[in-house]
C-alpha cells in the first residue's frame, strides 16, 4: 500500500469475479462503443454489435423488464431503430445508466461466463478491443487486474483449438499483436490457472467491491444465474424472418408484450453492497481527448493530466479533483487522529463520506492495521469467566460468503424499502441508529429496546449483531455499536457469560438501569478538574491531583473515598470548615433518634450548599423535612434508598415530604416502582409498553405493588400489566418469596407489617396450571424448616432472637 510497488497478484484473487470487476469491465465496454461519444451504439463495430451481442441479446434484453419500469419503451427514445427491408442495419443507442442497467439484466439472465465470452472478444468502432481498453487505462490497480484475469479465463474457455489463449486473442483481435506483447498480459496469464479453480465461487456468488461509474450494479445470486435457453425457446418478431433476428435485429414494439411476459421479475439488488457514489472516480477516462491535459490538484495545487485526478462521483463536488498522494496523506491523517476510534474518511472537497474500500489501498499497511485494531478495540469486552479480553468484531469476516441473504424471506416492496435505507446509511445521510430501526421495524421487532437482543434477528444480523453481509468495515462497525447500545444485555462468544456492554461489566445488573448505574458509576469514581474541566479518577496515592492542564488541585473525600456528590472540589487544603460540616451531617443523619428540634437547626445551619439527601432517607424523618424546606434535590438515589424503608409510615411521611420536589422537577424520571406504589394503572401500563423504557421488573416492583396505595381495581390493573410482562411463573415465585419475608419479619417484629394483606390477583389460567399450586408448596416446606430451626435453636433473650431470625430470613429465602 502506500507509495511501495504492488505485487501482480496483491489482491487479485479476492476480487476475481466481484462486483467491482464486472463494473470495470462494463465502463470499459460500454467507452469501447460510445468512442467519443456519450452514449454506445450496440451495433456499431463487428465483435460488439452486429452479430457478437445482439446474438446474445437476441432482442430481449432491450426491453423494459430487464431495464427498469421506469425505462422508456424502444421506440420512445430509448433506442433509435433504423431497419431497411433486409433488416441487416440498426443503430442502438444507449447512454451510461442505460447501459449499466442492461449489462445487469443481461448477465442475470445468461450468466457471467456468457457475457465474458462476448467482452473477451469485443471491439470498437476504432478497432480498439475491450482488452487493450482495460490494459492501457491508468492506474492498473488490483480491480482491474482481476477483470483482466477473468477476460483471460473466459479466453480459455474459447481456446477450443488449444493454441493458447494469448495465441488465440493474437489472432481474432485487431490490435491482438500489440496487446499480447504488453508485459502485463504475461503477468495476468501467469494467474489464470491458479485461479481456475476458484471461478466456481465467482459464478455462484461474486462478493462486490470498489464500483467506479454512475451506477452500481446489484450483486448476483446463484437462484437468479439461470442457463441459456435454447433457440426454440427465443421470441421471434413476427415483422422480421428468422434469419434477420439471428443476425441482430431487435423485436418490435407488438411483440415487446409477449417477451416481458416470459421474463422473471428484476432481481432485487443486494443489500451491504458498496453503492458507486462515494467511490473513486477518473476526472477524465484515459480515451477522453482531454485526459492528457494538465489539470491542477485542488490540494497540493500540482499539475497533473486529468487522467490522474479523482473525484468521489457526487455532483456536488463539482470540476475540482485530487491526486492519489493527496487523499492517502488526508486518510492517514483521518486515522492518526482517531485514537481508539474507527473515523469516517471523508472527500477532501465535498466532506461527504468515501467508502473505505476508495481509500484503503492507497494507505500505508500499518495504517490500515490501525484502523481494523482501533474497530476491534471499540467492540471490547472482558470475560469473567475465563478473565480474557476479546472484540465482538469478528476478524477476518469482511464480505464473508457465509453471510448469506438475510433478507431473502422479505417481499419485493420490504427488500427495496430496505435497499433505499441501505444507501442512505451507505452515503452517512442518515444514523446507523435509523438504518437499524428500519430492519427491525421490517422484522416486526421496531418496538425492542433494552435488555437482550431479539433472537428472530440472530439470522438477520448474526451473534451479537455481526451484520457479516455489509462489506464496508466503517459501516458495519457503525450498525454493530448501534446494536450493542441498543441491545446492551449480551454473552460473550469465548464463555458465554453475561456482559452489558453499554455499563462494560459482567453483569446484567438487574433492577437498575444502564443510565441509573452509569450516573452513580460517575459520580462516585470521578471528579471534575476545575481548570479544564477533563473527568479525573483517582486509583490510589495522596489526594493532591496535578491535571495535564497544569492545575494542582485536590480530590475531594473522606478518608481517601470519592465523594458521593458529583462536581464538589476544593482548589486548596483549606476547606476543612466544610468537610467538619459534612461530618456533622452524617451523624446526624445517621441518628434517627436526634430530636425534632435539634436536627432542623442543624441543617439550617451547615446544609445550604451540602445536602446528602440521600443520606437521610431510612434514619431521620426531621432531617429530611429540614432539607426538603431549603431546597435539597431528589435524585434517583435518593428513590433507591426510600425504597428499602420498611416502616410504613416512615415512609409515607417521607413520600409526602418529597413529593413538591418529585413534582417541580421537570427532568425527574420516576422508576416504575414508584407508579406502581402510588396505584397509577395507566401510568404503569404507559411504562411497560413504551419501547424506550430500559428498566427491568424485579423484586422492588412486586414489593411496591404489595405497599401500593391504590384501590383494589388499580391494583388488579397493575397485577394483570404485570403478569402480561414478565409471565404468569415468574408472578407466581416473587408473589410467594414475598409471603415468606412478610412472615418472617412479622415473627421477629409484628409492629412492622400493615395488618391490611393484599393477596396477588392471579388469573385462572395459573391456577389450573399449577403454578400456584407449586409456589404454595415451597412456601409451606420453608415454613416448616423455619419453625422447626426455632423451635430447635431456643434463643434465651430477645436481641438473640431477632438475631437469628434475620438469619433464619436469610436462609430462606436462598433456598426459595
Amino acid at each position: 500500500m502506500g507509495d511501495e510497488p504492488v505485487a501482480p497478484n496483491d489482491g487479485v484473487a479476492s476480487l476475481v469475479g466481484s462486483e467491482a470487476a464486472f463494473a470495470v469491465i462494463n465502463e470499459a465496454w460500454f467507452h469501447v462503443l460510445a468512442g467519443d461519444g456519450d452514449a454506445a451504439d450496440l451495433a456499431a463495430a463487428p465483435g460488439c454489435g452486429t452479430p457478437a451481442l445482439l446474438d446474445l441479446l437476441t432482442g430481449v434484453e432491450l426491453s423494459t423488464g430487464v431495464l427498469g419500469a421506469y425505462t422508456p419503451t424502444l421506440l420512445q427514445g430509448h433506442a433509435d431503430l433504423i431497419n431497411d427491408a433486409c433488416g441487416g442495419c440498426a443503430s442502438i443507442l444507449l447512454r451510461k445508466e442505460e447501459w449499466d442497467r442492461l449489462m445487469w439484466g443481461v448477465r442475470e439472465l445468461w450468466g457471467p461466463s456468457q457475457v465474458l465470452r462476448k467482452a473477451v472478444v469485443a471491439v470498437g468502432r476504432d478497432n480498439r478491443s475491450l482488452l487493450t481498453q482495460l490494459v492501457w487505462s491508468e492506474p492498473l490497480g488490483p480491480t482491474r487486474r482481476a477483470a483482466l484475469v477473468m477476460l483471460l479465463q473466459a479466453a480459455a474457455h474459447l481456446d477450443h483449438g488449444r493454441e493458447g489463449p494469448l495465441a488465440m486473442l493474437k489472432r481474432l483481435l485487431p490490435d491482438g499483436e500489440s496487446l499480447v506483447a504488453r508485459p502485463e498480459m504475461q503477468q495476468l496469464m501467469s494467474l489464470v490457472p491458479a485461479m481456475s479453480s476458484s471461478r466456481s465461487h465467482w459464478r455462484r456468488r461474486p462478493p462486490p467491491d470498489v464500483i467506479s461509474g454512475d451506477v452500481c450494479p446489484p450483486c448476483v445470486d446463484s437462484e437468479h444465474i439461470r442457463e441459456i435457453p435454447s433457440q426454440d425457446m427465443l421470441i421471434v418478431p413476427k415483422a422480421l424472418p428468422a434469419e434477420a433476428f439471428l443476425g441482430g435485429s431487435l423485436v418490435t414494439q407488438q411483440d415487446e408484450a409477449a417477451v416481458l411476459a416470459g421474463l422473471p421479475p428484476p432481481p432485487t439488488r443486494k443489500i451491504g453492497s458498496n453503492i458507486s457514489q462515494g467511490l473513486l472516480v477518473q476526472l477524465r477516462q484515459p480515451e477522453d481527448p482531454a485526459a492528457c491535459e494538465a489539470t491542477q490538484c485542488c490540494i497540493c495545487m500540482e499539475l497533473f493530466s486529468a487522467c490522474q485526478l479523482w473525484h468521489c462521483g457526487r455532483d456536488v463536488c463539482g470540476g475540482k479533483a485530487f491526486c492519489s498522494n493527496c487523499l492517502r496523506q488526508h486518510a492517514e491523517a483521518v486515522i492518526d487522529s482517531g485514537l481508539y476510534a474507527a473515523p469516517a474518511v471523508r472527500c477532501p472537497v465535498c466532506n461527504l463520506r468515501l467508502a473505505t474500500t476508495a481509500w484503503a489501498p492507497l494507505v500505508k499497511e500499518e495504517t490500515f492495521a490501525k484502523y481494523q485494531e482501533n474497530a476491534r478495540a471499540l467492540l471490547t469486552y472482558r470475560c469473567a469467566a475465563c478473565d480474557e479480553t476479546g472484540s465482538y468484531l469478528r476478524p477476518g469476516m469482511e464480505g464473508h460468503a457465509s453471510a448469506g441473504k438475510p433478507f431473502g424471506m422479505l417481499g419485493t416492496e420490504a427488500r427495496e424499502r430496505l435497499w433505499m435505507a441501505w444507501e442512505a446509511f451507505f452515503l452517512a445521510e442518515v444514523p446507523a441508529e435509523k438504518f437499524l430501526q428500519t430492519i427491525l421495524d421490517e422484522f416486526s421487532c421496531g418496538h425492542r429496546k433494552g435488555g437482550a437482543p431479539p433472537s428472530s434477528m440472530n439470522k438477520v444480523l448474526g451473534p451479537s449483531g455481526q451484520a457479516n453481509w455489509i462489506e464496508d468495515l466503517e459501516r458495519r462497525l457503525a450498525l454493530q455499536l448501534a446494536w450493542l447500545h441498543r441491545f446492551p444485555r449480551q454473552r460473550t462468544p469465548c464463555c458465554g457469560e453475561q456482559f452489558c456492554f453499554r455499563c462494560k461489566v459482567s453483569s446484567w445488573h438487574r433492577g437498575v438501569t444502564c443510565n441509573e448505574r452509569l450516573r452513580s458509576e460517575k459520580a462516585r469514581q470521578a471528579q471534575l478538574c476545575p481548570g479544564c474541566g477533563v473527568p479525573t479518577q483517582r486509583s490510589e496515592g495522596c489526594r493532591k491531583i496535578t491535571c495535564v492542564c497544569g492545575r494542582v488541585w485536590e480530590w475531594e473525600g473522606i478518608d481517601g473515598d470519592s465523594s458521593d456528590e458529583e462536581g464538589i472540589f476544593s482548589e486548596d487544603s483549606g476547606g476543612e470548615d466544610e468537610m467538619q460540616a459534612q461530618t456533622a451531617v452524617n451523624l446526624v443523619a445517621m441518628n434517627n433518634k436526634v430530636s425534632d428540634e435539634t436536627a432542623p437547626s442543624l441543617y439550617f445551619t451547615f446544609a445550604t450548599r451540602l445536602r446528602p439527601l440521600h443520606l437521610l432517607v431510612c434514619r431521620n424523618t426531621a432531617a429530611v423535612a429540614a432539607l426538603c424546606e431549603v431546597g435539597a434535590r431528589v435524585t434517583p438515589e435518593v428513590l433507591e434508598e426510600l425504597k428499602g424503608v420498611s416502616l410504613e409510615w416512615q415512609r409515607c411521611e417521607m413520600e409526602r415530604l418529597m413529593r413538591p420536589q418529585v413534582q417541580g422537577d421537570p427532568n425527574m424520571r420516576l422508576p416504575l416502582w414508584v407508579w406502581i406504589q402510588a396505584g397509577s394503572a395507566a401510568a404503569v401500563e404507559a411504562l411497560l409498553r413504551n419501547a424506550a423504557h430500559e428498566e427491568a421488573v424485579g423484586e422492588d416492583v412486586f414489593i411496591a405493588l404489595q405497599r401500593s396505595s391504590g384501590d383494589d381495581d388499580s391494583r388488579k390493573q397493575i397485577a394483570e400489566h404485570l403478569r402480561e410482562h414478565v409471565g404468569e411463573e415468574r408472578c407466581a415465585l416473587s408473589y410467594t418469596q414475598l409471603k415468606v419475608g412478610q412472615g418472617c419479619i412479622y415473627l421477629s417484629e409484628p409492629h412492622l407489617l400493615n395488618p391490611r394483606r393484599l393477596a396477588f390477583p392471579f388469573s385462572s389460567s395459573t391456577r389450573s396450571s399449577g403454578l400456584l399450586e407449586g409456589a404454595k408448596s415451597v412456601m409451606v416446606t420453608t415454613w416448616a424448616e423455619y419453625l422447626d430451626s426455632i423451635e430447635t435453636l431456643k434463643p434465651r433473650t430477645e436481641s438473640l432472637h431477632a438475631g437469628l431470625l434475620t438469619s433464619a430470613n436469610l436462609h430462606l429465602l436462598k433456598l426459595l
